[in-house]
Protein backbone atom coordinates (compact mmCIF):
# COMPACT_ATOMS: atom_id res chain seq x y z
CA UNK A 1 0.00 0.00 0.00
CA UNK A 2 0.78 3.55 -1.14
CA UNK A 3 -0.26 6.94 0.39
CA UNK A 4 1.41 9.79 -1.49
CA UNK A 5 0.56 13.01 0.41
CA UNK A 6 -0.95 15.64 -2.65
CA UNK A 7 -1.69 18.34 -0.37
CA UNK A 8 -0.47 18.87 3.30
CA UNK A 9 -1.97 22.35 4.47
CA UNK A 10 -5.47 22.95 6.22
CA UNK A 11 -7.95 25.28 4.94
CA UNK A 12 -6.39 28.08 2.81
CA UNK A 13 -2.87 26.52 2.31
CA UNK A 14 0.07 27.84 3.05
CA UNK A 15 0.97 30.48 2.33
CA UNK A 16 -2.92 31.89 2.51
CA UNK A 17 -3.52 33.87 0.56
CA UNK A 18 -4.93 37.41 2.93
CA UNK A 19 -2.35 36.35 5.34
CA UNK A 20 0.57 38.38 6.04
CA UNK A 21 1.61 36.05 9.00
CA UNK A 22 5.59 35.21 9.97
CA UNK A 23 4.34 31.38 8.48
CA UNK A 24 3.23 32.94 5.24
CA UNK A 25 5.89 35.39 4.54
CA UNK A 26 8.26 33.00 5.11
CA UNK A 27 6.89 30.49 2.54
CA UNK A 28 6.49 33.45 0.29
CA UNK A 29 10.02 34.34 0.31
CA UNK A 30 12.24 32.52 -1.69
CA UNK A 31 14.52 30.31 0.87
CA UNK A 32 12.38 30.96 3.48
CA UNK A 33 12.23 28.20 6.61
CA UNK A 34 8.58 27.26 5.81
CA UNK A 35 7.78 25.33 2.46
CA UNK A 36 4.51 26.01 0.58
CA UNK A 37 1.87 24.09 0.98
CA UNK A 38 -1.46 23.17 -0.99
CA UNK A 39 -4.90 22.21 0.83
CA UNK A 40 -5.06 18.63 2.79
CA UNK A 41 -5.65 15.33 0.11
CA UNK A 42 -3.97 12.34 -0.04
CA UNK A 43 -3.59 9.23 -2.46
CA UNK A 44 -4.19 6.06 -2.00
CA UNK A 45 -3.54 2.62 -3.87
CA UNK A 46 -2.72 -1.30 -3.16
CA UNK A 47 -1.86 -2.01 -6.44
CA UNK A 48 -0.43 1.38 -7.91
CA UNK A 49 -2.97 2.10 -10.42
CA UNK A 50 -6.41 2.24 -8.68
CA UNK A 51 -5.92 5.10 -6.59
CA UNK A 52 -8.62 6.93 -3.89
CA UNK A 53 -8.70 10.25 -2.66
CA UNK A 54 -8.78 10.89 0.83
CA UNK A 55 -10.81 14.11 0.54
CA UNK A 56 -10.73 16.85 -2.54
CA UNK A 57 -9.85 19.86 -2.20
CA UNK A 58 -9.87 23.02 -3.86
CA UNK A 59 -6.86 22.61 -5.14
CA UNK A 60 -7.21 18.92 -6.65
CA UNK A 61 -6.94 19.59 -10.24
CA UNK A 62 -3.76 21.44 -10.02
CA UNK A 63 -2.66 18.25 -7.47
CA UNK A 64 -3.28 15.39 -9.61
CA UNK A 65 -1.30 17.00 -12.66
CA UNK A 66 1.57 17.45 -10.43
CA UNK A 67 1.37 13.49 -9.69
CA UNK A 68 2.37 11.51 -12.61
CA UNK A 69 0.35 8.38 -11.55
CA UNK A 70 -2.93 10.55 -11.48
CA UNK A 71 -2.64 12.07 -14.78
CA UNK A 72 -4.48 10.25 -17.74
CA UNK A 73 -2.88 8.40 -19.94
CA UNK A 74 -1.30 9.69 -23.27
CA UNK A 75 -3.54 9.79 -25.99
CA UNK A 76 -6.54 9.34 -24.23
CA UNK A 77 -9.11 11.57 -25.09
CA UNK A 78 -10.47 10.93 -21.85
CA UNK A 79 -9.69 9.02 -18.78
CA UNK A 80 -10.37 9.64 -14.99
CA UNK A 81 -7.44 8.04 -12.88
CA UNK A 82 -9.25 8.35 -9.48
CA UNK A 83 -11.39 5.78 -8.72
CA UNK A 84 -13.42 7.00 -5.82
CA UNK A 85 -12.96 9.72 -3.31
CA UNK A 86 -13.58 8.93 0.75
CA UNK A 87 -14.56 11.80 2.99
CA UNK A 88 -13.51 12.27 6.51
CA UNK A 89 -15.85 15.41 7.22
CA UNK A 90 -18.12 18.14 4.64
CA UNK A 91 -15.25 20.96 5.30
CA UNK A 92 -15.38 23.17 1.96
CA UNK A 93 -11.33 22.60 1.75
CA UNK A 94 -12.23 19.06 2.02
CA UNK A 95 -15.21 18.68 -0.45
CA UNK A 96 -14.80 21.46 -3.52
CA UNK A 97 -12.61 19.69 -5.00
CA UNK A 98 -15.20 17.33 -6.07
CA UNK A 99 -17.06 19.60 -7.82
CA UNK A 100 -13.96 21.06 -9.83
CA UNK A 101 -13.35 17.37 -11.18
CA UNK A 102 -16.81 17.47 -12.63
CA UNK A 103 -15.43 16.70 -16.31
CA UNK A 104 -16.46 12.93 -17.13
CA UNK A 105 -18.55 9.99 -15.68
CA UNK A 106 -19.85 9.80 -12.13
CA UNK A 107 -17.27 10.19 -9.29
CA UNK A 108 -17.99 7.31 -6.76
CA UNK A 109 -18.00 8.99 -2.91
CA UNK A 110 -17.78 7.38 0.27
CA UNK A 111 -19.24 9.77 2.89
CA UNK A 112 -21.45 9.13 6.40
CA UNK A 113 -24.45 9.86 5.73
CA UNK A 114 -24.46 13.31 7.87
CA UNK A 115 -21.54 13.93 5.90
CA UNK A 116 -24.08 13.73 2.38
CA UNK A 117 -27.02 15.59 3.88
CA UNK A 118 -25.11 18.03 4.76
CA UNK A 119 -23.23 18.49 1.67
CA UNK A 120 -26.68 18.14 -0.23
CA UNK A 121 -28.82 20.77 2.24
CA UNK A 122 -25.83 23.11 2.01
CA UNK A 123 -24.80 23.53 -1.30
CA UNK A 124 -26.92 21.15 -3.22
CA UNK A 125 -23.94 19.23 -4.52
CA UNK A 126 -25.45 16.30 -6.40
CA UNK A 127 -28.42 18.51 -8.01
CA UNK A 128 -25.00 20.87 -8.74
CA UNK A 129 -23.33 18.09 -10.51
CA UNK A 130 -25.98 16.53 -11.90
CA UNK A 131 -25.83 18.41 -14.59
CA UNK A 132 -21.89 17.51 -15.21
CA UNK A 133 -20.48 13.93 -14.47
CA UNK A 134 -22.12 13.79 -11.27
CA UNK A 135 -21.57 11.84 -8.19
CA UNK A 136 -21.88 8.19 -7.32
CA UNK A 137 -22.55 8.02 -3.15
CA UNK A 138 -22.12 5.36 -0.99
CA UNK A 139 -22.80 5.41 2.44
CA UNK A 140 -20.02 4.95 4.79
CA UNK A 141 -21.46 3.44 8.48
CA UNK A 142 -19.17 4.14 11.46
CA UNK A 143 -18.12 0.82 13.03
CA UNK A 144 -19.63 -1.21 9.90
CA UNK A 145 -16.95 -3.94 8.75
CA UNK A 146 -14.88 -3.38 6.44
CA UNK A 147 -16.03 -2.90 2.52
CA UNK A 148 -13.53 -3.92 0.20
CA UNK A 149 -11.51 -0.84 -2.82
CA UNK A 150 -10.48 -1.96 -6.03
CA UNK A 151 -6.69 -2.61 -6.40
CA UNK A 152 -6.29 -5.28 -3.17
CA UNK A 153 -7.58 -2.52 -0.55
CA UNK A 154 -10.22 -2.68 2.65
CA UNK A 155 -11.29 0.54 4.17
CA UNK A 156 -13.40 1.22 6.74
CA UNK A 157 -14.59 4.59 8.68
CA UNK A 158 -14.01 5.07 12.60
CA UNK A 159 -16.20 7.71 14.40
CA UNK A 160 -14.77 10.56 15.86
CA UNK A 161 -16.47 13.86 17.80
CA UNK A 162 -16.96 16.59 15.51
CA UNK A 163 -18.77 19.23 14.58
CA UNK A 164 -20.77 19.87 10.56
CA UNK A 165 -19.00 22.45 8.59
CA UNK A 166 -19.09 25.69 9.64
CA UNK A 167 -21.74 26.49 6.48
CA UNK A 168 -24.23 23.68 8.46
CA UNK A 169 -23.27 25.05 12.12
CA UNK A 170 -26.30 27.10 12.87
CA UNK A 171 -28.61 24.52 11.35
CA UNK A 172 -26.93 21.15 12.54
CA UNK A 173 -25.81 19.58 15.76
CA UNK A 174 -23.02 17.76 16.78
CA UNK A 175 -23.83 14.06 16.27
CA UNK A 176 -21.92 10.84 15.48
CA UNK A 177 -21.02 11.32 11.45
CA UNK A 178 -20.22 14.43 10.75
CA UNK A 179 -16.51 13.96 11.30
CA UNK A 180 -14.68 10.56 10.67
CA UNK A 181 -11.11 8.97 10.25
CA UNK A 182 -10.72 6.36 8.07
CA UNK A 183 -8.52 3.05 8.16
CA UNK A 184 -7.31 1.44 4.59
CA UNK A 185 -5.90 -2.47 5.09
CA UNK A 186 -3.61 -3.90 2.34
CA UNK A 187 -5.35 -7.18 1.79
CA UNK A 188 -1.79 -8.90 0.91
CA UNK A 189 -0.27 -7.80 3.52
CA UNK A 190 -2.13 -7.25 6.04
CA UNK A 191 -0.80 -4.09 6.60
CA UNK A 192 -3.22 -0.73 8.19
CA UNK A 193 -3.06 3.04 7.38
CA UNK A 194 -5.18 5.24 9.75
CA UNK A 195 -5.68 8.61 8.40
CA UNK A 196 -7.38 11.30 10.82
CA UNK A 197 -7.19 14.96 9.38
CA UNK A 198 -9.67 16.31 11.69
CA UNK A 199 -9.91 15.05 15.37
CA UNK A 200 -11.21 17.16 18.15
CA UNK A 201 -9.96 14.66 20.90
CA UNK A 202 -8.62 11.00 21.70
CA UNK A 203 -12.01 9.30 21.28
CA UNK A 204 -11.94 5.76 22.23
CA UNK A 205 -12.73 4.59 18.88
CA UNK A 206 -9.42 6.74 17.37
CA UNK A 207 -7.10 4.93 19.95
CA UNK A 208 -9.00 1.51 19.54
CA UNK A 209 -8.24 1.57 15.70
CA UNK A 210 -4.54 3.52 15.86
CA UNK A 211 -3.85 0.06 17.93
CA UNK A 212 -3.96 -1.98 14.83
CA UNK A 213 -2.37 0.39 12.48
CA UNK A 214 0.94 0.17 11.32
CA UNK A 215 1.24 3.62 10.10
CA UNK A 216 -1.08 6.88 11.45
CA UNK A 217 -1.50 10.46 9.80
CA UNK A 218 -3.05 12.84 12.52
CA UNK A 219 -4.68 16.46 12.63
CA UNK A 220 -1.74 18.62 12.62
CA UNK A 221 -3.95 21.92 12.42
CA UNK A 222 -2.88 23.92 15.63
CA UNK A 223 0.13 24.08 17.65
CA UNK A 224 -1.54 25.65 20.93
CA UNK A 225 -5.27 25.91 21.35
CA UNK A 226 -5.73 30.10 20.68
CA UNK A 227 -2.46 30.10 17.78
CA UNK A 228 -5.52 31.56 15.28
CA UNK A 229 -6.29 34.66 17.53
CA UNK A 230 -2.40 35.36 17.41
CA UNK A 231 -2.68 36.82 13.81
CA UNK A 232 -6.76 37.00 14.15
CA UNK A 233 -8.43 38.56 17.42
CA UNK A 234 -11.60 37.46 16.61
CA UNK A 235 -10.85 34.13 15.81
CA UNK A 236 -12.10 30.81 17.47
CA UNK A 237 -9.79 28.16 19.00
CA UNK A 238 -8.49 25.02 18.23
CA UNK A 239 -11.08 23.33 20.18
CA UNK A 240 -14.17 25.30 18.94
CA UNK A 241 -13.38 24.77 15.57
CA UNK A 242 -12.84 20.77 16.55
CA UNK A 243 -9.10 20.32 16.81
CA UNK A 244 -6.79 18.68 19.17
CA UNK A 245 -3.90 20.88 19.49
CA UNK A 246 -0.32 19.20 18.93
CA UNK A 247 1.65 20.75 21.76
CA UNK A 248 0.96 21.05 25.21
CA UNK A 249 0.89 18.54 28.37
CA UNK A 250 -2.61 17.37 26.52
CA UNK A 251 -1.64 17.94 23.36
CA UNK A 252 -2.02 14.81 20.78
CA UNK A 253 2.14 14.97 20.69
CA UNK A 254 1.80 13.21 24.06
CA UNK A 255 -0.33 10.79 22.50
CA UNK A 256 1.68 9.80 19.36
CA UNK A 257 5.02 10.04 20.46
CA UNK A 258 4.61 6.74 22.56
CA UNK A 259 2.36 5.21 19.87
CA UNK A 260 3.73 2.09 18.50
CA UNK A 261 3.28 2.08 14.43
CA UNK A 262 6.77 2.68 12.74
CA UNK A 263 5.11 5.68 10.59
CA UNK A 264 3.82 8.76 12.47
CA UNK A 265 3.20 11.93 10.83
CA UNK A 266 1.58 14.94 10.95
CA UNK A 267 -1.12 16.75 7.79
CA UNK A 268 -3.71 19.36 7.61
CA UNK A 269 -1.18 21.73 9.26
CA UNK A 270 -2.64 25.43 9.58
CA UNK A 271 -0.30 28.19 8.24
CA UNK A 272 -0.01 29.60 11.39
CA UNK A 273 1.28 26.20 13.16
CA UNK A 274 5.42 27.07 14.01
CA UNK A 275 5.83 23.76 13.52
CA UNK A 276 5.80 24.71 9.81
CA UNK A 277 9.19 26.44 10.05
CA UNK A 278 12.00 23.68 9.43
CA UNK A 279 14.16 26.25 12.40
CA UNK A 280 11.59 25.98 15.30
CA UNK A 281 11.66 24.45 18.48
CA UNK A 282 8.25 22.97 17.94
CA UNK A 283 9.41 21.33 14.76
CA UNK A 284 12.52 20.20 16.65
CA UNK A 285 10.43 18.52 19.31
CA UNK A 286 7.85 16.80 16.51
CA UNK A 287 11.09 15.40 14.65
CA UNK A 288 12.41 14.24 17.75
CA UNK A 289 9.70 11.48 18.59
CA UNK A 290 10.15 9.99 14.68
CA UNK A 291 7.38 12.06 13.59
CA UNK A 292 7.16 13.73 10.30
CA UNK A 293 5.62 16.70 9.73
CA UNK A 294 3.96 16.46 5.76
CA UNK A 295 4.56 18.03 3.30
CA UNK A 296 3.03 17.83 -0.66
CA UNK A 297 4.79 14.94 -2.27
CA UNK A 298 5.50 12.72 0.55
CA UNK A 299 4.78 9.40 0.24
CA UNK A 300 5.02 6.46 2.13
CA UNK A 301 5.24 2.86 1.05
CA UNK A 302 3.66 0.53 4.18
Amino acid sequence: MRVHILGSAAGGGVPQWNCGCLNCCEARREGGTVTARTQSCAAITGDGSAWYLLNASPDAPAQLAAFAALRPNDGAARHNPVAGVLLTNADLDHVLGIALLREGEAMPVWATAEVRRAMESGWNATGLLAAYGGIHWSIAVPGAAEFELCGGLRARCVALTGKPPRYRESQEKSVTGNCVAWLFTDIQTGRRLLVAPDVACLDPQLQDAAETADAVLLDGTFWSDGELREVDPAGRTARDMGHWPVGGPSGSLEWLRSHRAPRRGYLHINNTNPMLRCDSEQAAEVRLHGITIAEDGMEWTI
